[in-house]
């Protein structure tokens, strides 16, 4: 009897599978406007190097990318170290946090957005020992314009050391062993003195 309904169980379980890749293969496709790396609507924010044609690329914390722009939903390519996170900024309000994974991948930012204009941003959380980033780009959902970016008149640098960097910050105490997963420099003094005046910010 076992045999008998095991192959209708795994016909079932396929036809699952196939349904739930193929509406990750409709939803890319339902963001066909390609943003590329390199596009001057972008604002990068901290240390990027620029040297490489594929998209640039950062290591410290506190290193973003913002996109604005007028449409509904957006994703975003990245090739990463893989002990990364990211800290999704949507409207300047944090949102969800992204752990890539080592490798290239495409990432859900934001989506179901009211038809408006809205400022989407990637900020990195963790230090160089988590590997490179890379941005590989952005697509948006059809019919959406990229805008220009707004430009801030005031910029905040901060030099130190870890604890700047945000090391631990969301551990449980001061004994619990560090992992990428605690390290937030999205809320460290100097990212939070920054978007109080307003400040571009480079740690």
């Amino acid at each position: 009897m076992h045999s008998s309904l095991c192959p209708i169980a795994c016909v079932a379980l396929l036809a699952v599978v196939s349904l739930a890749i193929a509406s990750r293969a409709s939803a890319a496709e339902e963001l066909p406007v390609a943003v590329a790396p390199d596009d001057p609507h972008l604002a990068y924010m901290g240390r990027w190097d620029t040297r490489d044609s594929a998209g640039p690329r950062c290591e410290w914390s506190g290193t973003s990318v913002s996109l604005r722009f007028h449409g509904v939903a957006a994703r975003v390519r990245l090739k990463d170290g893989g002990s990364n996170y990211f800290q999704i900024v949507v409207d300047g309000k944090p949102g969800d946090v992204l752990h890539p994974g080592p490798g290239e991948s495409t990432h859900a930012l934001v989506a179901g957005l009211p038809e408006a204009d809205h400022t989407v941003e990637l900020f990195r959380r963790t230090e160089a020992f988590g590997g490179p980033t890379q941005v590989l780009g952005f697509h948006l959902s059809a019919g959406a314009k990229v805008l220009d970016p707004v430009k801030r008149t005031r910029r905040i640098e901060i030099i130190g050391d870890s604890i700047s960097c945000g090391y631990g910050n969301e551990g449980k105490s001061q004994n619990e062993h560090f992992e990428a997963s605690t390290e937030n420099a999205w809320m460290t003094f100097g990212a939070i003195t920054a978007r109080h005046f307003d400040a571009d910010y480079s740690g």
